[in-house]
């Protein structure tokens, strides 16, 4: 488990990471951030009631899930 925490998440910014936008079925617009590393592997992240897309917590999730080599929509 040490050697895991040892081999730290890639940096942000040598990823691909942007803002995206599409309407759900009501024409209310939605954001989400999208990070993508060289993959096919993709997670949905969703905060809950009281947070954001750009809460710490999920951006450092989607960092972490980088670095495994799975993009993420958060």
């Amino acid at each position: 488990m040490a050697e895991e925490r040892g081999a730290a998440a890639a940096p942000m910014s040598c990823l691909s990471t942007e803002r995206v936008t599409f309407q759900n079925g009501n024409g209310e617009t939605l954001v989400g951030i999208l990070t993508l590393p060289d993959t096919p592997d993709v997670a949905v992240l969703c905060h809950g009631y009281t947070s954001s897309k750009d809460g710490f917590h999920l951006a450092a999730i989607a960092e972490r899930l980088a670095a495994g080599g799975a993009a993420s929509l958060r």
